[in-house]
C-alpha cells in the first residue's frame, strides 16, 4: 500500500534437530543438496554450512578435507559439478 511502512523481513530459525534432519536428507543414495535445499525452500549454501558443523553433518560426512576445509560430501558434489560442465 502507498505510504505505509515496509514490513519487517522476518528470518525463520531452525532447530538443531530440524538442522540434523536436513543434513541426513542429504547422505541418502542419489539426494543432492540442491533437491534438499528445494524441498525445504532453502539456500543450498546454508545446508552446506550445517554439513560443515560436526554437530548436524551425518556421521558419513564429517570427514575432513583439511587442504580444501571441506566435508567429504562437499568436495564430492563440487567435483560432479565440475565434471557435469567439462567439455568432452
Amino acid at each position: 500500500m502507498p505510504g505505509s511502512m515496509p514490513r519487517r523481513r522476518r528470518y525463520r530459525h531452525w532447530s538443531a534437530e530440524e538442522k540434523r534432519s536436513i543434513c541426513q536428507q542429504t547422505s541418502a543414495p542419489g539426494v543432492s543438496v540442491a533437491q534438499v535445499a528445494r524441498r525445504r525452500a532453502l539456500n543450498a549454501n546454508l545446508i552446506f554450512k550445517n554439513l560443515k558443523d560436526r554437530r548436524f553433518a551425518p556421521a558419513d560426512a564429517v570427514e575432513v578435507l583439511p587442504h580444501l576445509g571441506l566435508t567429504h560430501k562437499t568436495a564430492v558434489v563440487n567435483q560432479t559439478a565440475q565434471d557435469a560442465y567439462r567439455l568432452p
